[in-house]
């Protein structure tokens, strides 16, 4: 039986910092969404999955030239979706790893319960919530959401910090939709990691 350790939420709340801190604590592989995504680019057609190409067609000032908040989630939204058939045909057909953890935007918790049908594979998620506005300011700004943050303007940086503030609230309210426990992370990061490390051991037991 194959034990995946799942790290979901909204952008810049710490899902990689949790998988690479989880894969060396565990000495476990971790496998990053965005990865998963970036393979999909390089073997499916563009037509058959524009979302999943947005990257390549704009800057970070075209984009949120072009499309408002709630239009750039929609879009978020439908890319993780197709990202999703990636996720669960590399759960199904990776028969090399044991256990490993897995992290990424493209996990929702609607995607859940799809997931749990995979046979041969137990799971543990844990769902992110990100509850200190000033630490996505200061993620945005120190280190950049469309990219490196030096690479594009601050009044992009601004749409970004509320896209991610929307994005927190949306992810909150879909946990609670579906009955998934989640994390409010905030400025209790190590003590968030003690009790995500506490599930672990008795999971991986």
């Amino acid at each position: 039986m194959k034990k995946i350790i799942f790290f979901g939420g909204p952008p810049t709340v710490g899902k990689s910092n949790f998988a690479r801190k989880v894969s060396q604590k565990y000495n476990i592989p971790w496998m990053p969404t965005d990865l998963i995504r970036e393979w999909m680019t390089k073997i499916v057609r563009e037509e058959d999955y524009p979302d999943l190409f947005l990257d390549f067609k704009y800057t970070a000032e075209s984009f949120w030239t072009k499309f408002n908040i709630e239009e750039a989630m929609q879009q978020e939204l439908q890319r993780d979706k197709n990202v999703f058939k990636g996720i669960k045909s590399f759960i199904e057909e990776n028969f090399y790893w044991d256990c490993y953890v897995m992290e990424g935007i493209s996990i929702h918790p609607s995607m859940v319960d799809e997931l749990k049908k995979i046979n041969n594979a137990e799971f543990l998620f844990f769902n992110l919530i990100e509850t200190d506005p000033k630490r996505i300011r200061e993620t945005i700004y120190e280190r950049g959401l469309w990219g490196p943050a030096k690479t594009y303007k601050d009044w992009v940086k601004e749409k970004e910090i509320m896209y991610v503030e929307q994005f927190n609230q949306w992810y909150l309210d879909e946990c609670k939709k579906y009955n998934l426990n989640y994390s409010m992370i905030g400025a209790n990061y190590e003590k968030a990691f003690k009790e995500i490390s506490n599930s672990i051991n008795i999971f991986l037991k």
